[in-house]
């Protein structure tokens, strides 16, 4: 249970961490490297895993590049810190 918790809460961290990176664009897409330099360093491991099961959650694009894999907000990502977003107000 509190391992979940503390999954959940790391996936909100990459969330956010990617909305700050992409300056609210639907259309930009930050490398995982980036999104991830908004976690502790300590963290970082376990933040591959959250933006994995982000992806695979559908809130989170995967697009291949030339340069590596990027990443951008799917809108249910957007919808999703909106709901956060309420949770807190």
């Amino acid at each position: 249970m509190a391992k979940r918790k503390i999954t959940e809460e790391l996936e909100i961290a990459v969330l956010l961490s990617l909305y700050s990176k992409v300056k609210f664009s639907k259309h930009a897409h930050p490398k995982e490297e980036t999104i991830l330099k908004g976690l502790r360093k300590d963290l970082r491991g376990l933040g591959k895993i959250a933006l994995k099961n982000l992806v695979e959650e559908g809130y989170i694009i995967q697009h291949p590049t030339s340069g590596g894999m990027t990443y951008n907000l799917s809108q249910n990502g957007i919808d999703k810190l909106k709901e956060l977003k309420e949770q807190n107000d």
